[in-house]
């Protein structure tokens, strides 16, 4: 890419076209694979009271 500009502008356009098209995406992990690649403790996580 020439200009930050550019690139800008054709991130827009490709981004733009995916919504349009509801292009899916396909993960290439499963949640546990990444609970357990990113550390995930449960039990540093406190879920608010409603």
């Amino acid at each position: 890419m020439a200009t930050v500009e550019a690139l800008r502008d054709r991130t827009r356009a490709w981004a733009r076209d995916a919504n349009r098209h509801r292009v899916p995406i396909h993960w290439a992990f499963t949640r546990a694979k990444a609970r357990h690649t990113f550390r995930y403790l449960p039990e540093d996580f406190i879920r608010a009271e409603d």
